[in-house]
This record gives C-alpha cells, structure tokens and sequence, in this order.
C-alpha cells in the first residue's frame, strides 16, 4: 500500500483512498481467513520510492534521494514463503527489513499490524 502521510495527503485524494482501502481490505481478509491457511499482509517501501512511475515525471533528478524499487525483494520472497505461512494481518515496512537481523527482531522493527488498529481502538473488547 502507502504510507499513512500519502493516505491523508490532500493532494492524493484517489491514490491515498485508494491505498487505504487496499491496507483495510487485507486486515479484514486476514481475520476473515484465520485458519484457512490464507494469509493477507501488506508490504510498503517505507517513502518515496524510485519506480517507472515515478521517474516518468521525476527523472534522474532525484533518483538519489529516493527509496530504490528493489528494497522490497527480501520481505517480498519471505512472504511468499512457506516461513511466514502463519503470519497475516500485517504491515511490513521493507525500509526497516534488515536481513542481518535474526527473522525475530525484523519483524519487531518491520512490522505493525495492518490498518492501523489501534488509531480507532479497534478491536474492542465487549466486556
């Protein structure tokens, strides 16, 4: 998906909702299919990425001060490994993806759960 600032910038209005939409639909699709053996994540570059698209407008410029595309390869094949068959619901930021880092402590630092729960407090319990 994207960032949380891209979701909420004024100027991304199709590209943001767009975006937050996708990130809702897969937390919901990871509780939906809990047991099934179908996982549901979402993987982000972690900033302003450097991709045909943006070069499209951006040219090499600014290549430099931008994420490179690539950056999401290592979270990218552990997600689809059989490694991560129990791990759903979540974000994984790929800036943060350190592969020095045992799996343990990536995840610590590279992951959130997706959509963002606990900005609306969600779940509650009903106690």
């Amino acid at each position: 998906t994207t960032s949380l600032a891209a979701m909420w910038s004024a100027t991304n209005t199709t590209y943001g909702g767009s975006k937050a939409g996708h990130e809702a639909l897969a937390a919901v699709m990871a509780r939906e299919l809990d047991g099934t053996g179908v996982t549901s994540n979402v993987l982000v570059p972690g900033g302003n990425t450097y991709t045909a698209m943006t070069a499209s407008f951006l040219g090499e410029k600014r290549k430099e001060e931008l994420i490179p595309a690539n950056i999401m390869k290592a979270p990218y094949r552990w997600l689809a490994s059989d490694a991560s068959s129990h791990f759903t619901g979540q974000r994984i930021v790929a800036y943060n993806w350190d592969e020095n880092l045992p799996l343990e402590n990536r995840l610590q630092i590279a992951a959130a759960p997706a959509a963002w729960p606990q900005l609306g407090g969600f779940p509650r319990s009903r106690g």
